[in-house]
This record gives structure tokens, C-alpha cells and sequence, in this order.
């Protein structure tokens, strides 16, 4: 087996073992409800449902395309369906990665695969099953096709509205992706140099042809079944003032968490290579990278876009340093990539057996059953925000959930729950009429309802408390 050939599994293997390491978190289950309900009804849907605050509220279906999609895996195999799908969908994403990296490292196939498993093990927390990850596959094919771009494949560039096309029906993450284009374009009509800091050269036709695939590709946003409204989204949610960084994914990265020194230890692997290498370095590029890298600090959901992002940037640099001879047994070559099919196939297929165990560590999936015994399933009730997708999947009507959109704005909804839940303002819940309360054990809303006459605990176990009021 050549070196190529046995780079390409590993770093396939390792994208869908480290896919396979989390499952998801607790947005799956509306974006699974919403995807069963479009296949079967054959609409989108336009007002929220499944939820006794916001009800018929006006609701966007931005992730309807990847909804649909992660809801045929889960028909066709339920939950381990899902996990198998994620994980040959990050395999894809690595392996997309690794080309754009070979490219760019001008076919050093050995700094490609340290680059692409260092981008992958910083990316690892957000394989999650969800939309997000078409919006790493959307923004692994983009790099790939900027990369034969400046290689001299320029209609390469026709390929970008297509993938733009898919990105915006799939996860609002697409505006990053005219990131990369802008900083290829700038290379291209902007020839500056600062010592090593320099714009990439571009091949001849280069410009015209990217200039073309640029304006296709903001058309290409246009083409979805919602309209402009579609377009417009990522824009309004972000700019509003919505108390986003009160969803984790949303806030900013604190330096007690480990993922923000892991974010650090890229950017100074990136740093360093760069000044060992004595390799040009791409000015527009690096400027990219470095304002998603505070924006990564900034808003815990870019980690995995700057971690794509960086990969080619890494590889070119390490094309300096790491010689591209070597792994010339072929022999070898196969043994290694057989040992790591077995050894990564087992330790995924172990994680693919745990993924019902997974699930109840990320839902409450006894005290909802519990709740749907009673009969209470359809009375108003107060929860943790991060439970709402699973009441919606059960089809239990949220107070709030990870639709968001309807929440926010004039509805007030998600302020209310904020404050509700960190002062445990039980007299507040009351006067709307809740009948029942699910809460994490020691949050202020549960030690609220404990201590309110009234009140009675119908579940507990370490995760999840279920409270009726009589």
C-alpha cells in the first residue's frame, strides 16, 4: 500500500472514531422530529408547533435540508443509524481536508496527515449529530476547490455555487465560508508583500474565474424554498440582541476550559511551524485565520470552522519542516492500516454500542416517560432549556427549546426562562399556570419548587428532577 493511500484511511479512521466518541447533544431530537414531520407531510414547516409558549409563532426552517437527511438515518437504523451516518460524514470531511492539505503542502502527503489529525482532534468536540456537520463538509469542499483553483484548475471554481447551494439548505454557518473565497480573491488582486508575509500567487484565469464563481455563489443562496428570508437569518440572529451567550455553544470560551488551550496550542502549533519552516506565508489567509480564531474565543461553536480552516495553512508550513520521503514499505504500509482498521473499527464499533447509554445521559428519558404515564405530557410545563428538543421529539410542548428564533425578539420567551431559572422564581411559574417542573437537582428552580407548598416530586435520579403541582 503506498503512503498516500495508507494516510488517507488513517485520517478517514480517526474522523470517524472521533466522530463516533460523542453522538450528540440534546438539539438532535427536534432536529430529528422536524425532519420525520417534513418527510412526512411533504411541507416545511412554517410555524412552530410542540410548544405551549410560542405555538404558532412563525418559525424559519433554515436546517431543513440536513433535518431530512439525518431523519432518513435515523429511519433506517434509529440512533446507532444517526452515529454510523456522522461518522462516515466526518470520514468525508477528513478525507476532503487531506486533499485540500496535499495541495496546499504541494504534495507532502506526510505533513497533510499531521496537519488534517491535529485539525480533526481540535474539531472533536463539535462532531456532534446535527446540521453543523454539513456545514463542515460544505466548508472542507470549498477549501478543496480553492486549492485546485490556485493549482491551475481554475473551473474548479464552477464548483463553489454548488456547494454554497448545499450549505445554505443544510446550517446557517455559510457566511464563514465566504471567508476563505475573500481571502483567495484578495491574494489575487491584491500582490502585497511584507518580507515572508506575502498574497499567494495565483495562476492565469485565476481572478476571472473565481470572480465568476463568487457571484454564482451568492446567487446559489437564493436557491432554497424559503426565499431571502433564508439569507437574511444568520445576519438578524447574530446582530439582534438576543442574550445568546446564554447558550453555551454561543458564549465565550472561559480559559478554565480545556478547549480554549487546545484552540491556543493550534494557533502556536501554527506559529511555530511557520517560523521553523522559513516557508512564505499566505497574508490573507493568515489574517482569516486569525479573526475566526477570536471569534473562536468568542463563540465556542467557531472552534471546528477555524480548526478546518487551519489545516491547508498547517500542512504548507510543515511541508518545510517534515521531509516527504518515507513510508516507503509497502508492506508495512498495509499492515499499519490494517492494525488501525481493527483497532479503530473496534473502539468505534464499542462506541456504537453505547449510544443508547449516551442518550440517557443526555435526555431525561425516565422522567418523561414518568410524565407521559400520567397524562401530563400536554399540560404547561417549565424545563431546562437543553431538555426542550427531547420534549419536542416525545411530543411534549416546550416552554423553550433550541428553535430559538421564536423565543427571542418580542416574545421575550427566553429572557423570561433565563430568569426564571437562575432565581428559581417559582410564583412567576405559577402565575402562568405551570403544572409540572423538570429540573437539574441543585439548580435554583429546584430547590424553588422543593421549598413551595404545593409541590410534589414525582421523579429524581442524578440527573433530572420531575416536580407536579397539585
Amino acid at each position: 500500500m503506498r503512503a498516500r493511500t495508507m494516510i488517507l484511511v488513517l485520517v478517514a479512521l480517526v474522523g470517524a472514531k472521533l466522530a463516533l466518541d460523542h453522538f450528540g447533544d440534546a438539539d438532535l431530537f427536534w432536529h430529528l422530529r422536524l425532519g420525520l414531520e417534513t418527510l412526512e407531510r411533504h411541507e416545511l414547516p412554517t410555524v412552530v408547533e410542540c410548544s405551549w409558549t410560542a405555538g404558532g409563532a412563525p418559525y424559519l426552517a433554515n436546517d431543513w435540508l440536513a433535518q431530512i437527511l439525518l431523519a432518513l438515518a435515523f429511519l433506517a437504523g434509529g440512533f446507532p443509524g444517526v452515529a454510523v451516518f456522522k461518522a462516515l460524514l466526518i470520514a468525508l470531511v477528513a478525507v476532503l481536508l487531506f486533499l485540500a492539505a496535499e495541495s496546499r503542502s504541494q504534495g507532502n502527503v506526510r505533513a497533510s496527515g499531521l496537519a488534517v489529525g491535529l485539525s480533526l482532534f481540535v474539531a472533536a468536540g463539535h462532531f456532534i449529530a446535527r446540521p453543523l456537520l454539513f456545514g463542515h463538509l460544505c466548508l472542507a469542499a470549498e477549501l478543496l476547490l480553492l486549492e485546485l483553483v490556485a493549482r491551475g484548475r481554475t473551473r474548479a471554481a464552477l464548483g463553489l455555487p454548488v456547494v454554497f447551494a448545499l450549505w445554505i439548505n443544510t446550517h446557517g454557518s455559510w457566511p464563514i465560508g465566504f471567508g476563505p473565497l475573500a481571502a483567495t480573491l484578495a491574494s489575487g488582486f491584491l500582490p502585497l508583500r511584507f518580507g515572508r508575509l506575502a498574497a499567494r500567487a495565483l495562476p492565469p484565469g485565476a481572478r476571472s474565474m473565481l470572480c465568476l464563481g463568487a457571484c454564482l455563489s451568492i446567487a446559489a443562496l437564493f436557491v432554497n424554498p424559503i426565499g431571502p428570508a433564508l439569507v437574511e437569518r444568520p445576519f438578524a440572529l447574530v446582530g439582534g440582541n438576543a442574550p445568546l451567550d446564554a447558550v453555551q455553544e454561543w458564549a465565550p470560551v472561559p480559559w478554565t476550559d480545556p478547549s480554549a488551550w487546545i484552540l491556543v496550542g493550534l494557533a502556536l502549533a501554527l506559529f511555530l511551524t511557520s517560523w521553523r519552516s522559513r516557508k512564505p506565508l499566505p497574508l490573507f489567509e493568515l489574517g482569516f485565520a486569525a479573526v475566526l480564531l477570536l471569534a473562536a474565543l468568542r463563540a465556542a461553536r467557531l472552534h471546528s470552522a477555524l480548526a478546518l480552516v487551519a489545516a491547508p495553512l498547517l500542512a504548507e508550513q510543515l511541508a518545510g519542516i517534515v521531509s516527504p520521503r518515507g513510508l516507503r514499505e509497502e508492506r508495512l504500509n498495509l499492515a499499519v492500516a490494517a492494525v488501525a482498521v481493527l483497532l479503530l473499527g473496534g473502539v468505534g464499533a464499542l462506541r456504537l454500542a453505547g449510544t443508547a447509554a449516551e442518550i440517557r445521559t443526555i435526555a431525561p428519558i425516565a422522567a418523561v416517560d414518568l410524565l407521559r404515564a400520567r397524562g401530563l405530557e400536554k399540560e404547561p410545563g417549565f424545563h431546562y432549556f437543553d431538555w426542550g428538543g427531547y420534549l419536542v421529539f416525545r411530543d411534549v410542548p416546550t416552554y423553550v427549546d433550541g428553535r430559538l428564533e421564536p423565543f427571542l425578539g418580542s416574545s421575550n420567551i427566553f429572557a423570561r426562562y433565563l430568569e426564571i431559572e437562575r432565581k428559581g422564581d417559582v410564583t412567576r411559574l405559577e402565575g402562568e399556570g405551570v403544572r409540572w417542573v423538570l429540573a437539574r437537582p441543585g439548580t435554583p428552580i429546584a430547590t424553588g419548587v422543593a421549598q413551595r407548598p404545593g409541590w410534589t416530586r414525582l421523579f429524581n435520579d442524578a440527573g433530572s428532577e420531575l416536580w407536579l403541582r397539585e
